[in-house]
């Protein structure tokens, strides 16, 4: 008798439902920890976020990191503003950080998405670039 899975299709990705937490676990204890530091703060970093920017964040802000696979959009949305936690990962899934320990990646407040970034989430609150 063989193990059945279930895989997510993400653009050209397959990723099997565990890593899928994994991703997920990990995107939302680095999101929890971004929370707590900005807790100061709740001002808006921008009023709109738009799929070009997200494509160009990972693009141009991709850390010069031979370990890093992918990058992943995390989004949570309050009352007021989306936030919206950027990250890069490893072969592994996990985040990526620097020598120092600091993780790649940002994490903004945004007030709208553009249609076009609601299409890609499509109901979901992750999605993987790769």
């Amino acid at each position: 008798m063989s193990a059945r899975t279930s895989n997510l299709i993400l653009g050209n990705s397959v990723l099997s439902l565990p890593v899928l937490a994994t991703v997920a676990a990990a995107i939302i204890g680095f999101t929890y920890v971004r929370w707590l530091i900005g807790q100061r703060s709740r001002r808006l970093d921008a009023e709109l976020l738009t799929y070009t920017d997200v494509i160009t964040y990972f693009v141009e802000q991709r850390p010069d990191d031979e370990v890093i696979r992918c990058g992943a959009l995390l989004r949570a949305h309050d009352s007021n503003a989306w936030t919206m936690s950027f990250v890069f990962l490893d072969e592994a899934n996990s985040i990526c950080a620097g020598v120092d320990g600091t993780r790649y990646g940002q994490t903004l407040r945004i007030k709208n998405l553009d249609a076009e970034l609601m299409d890609l989430f499509a109901g979901k609150d992750l999605v993987v670039f790769q």
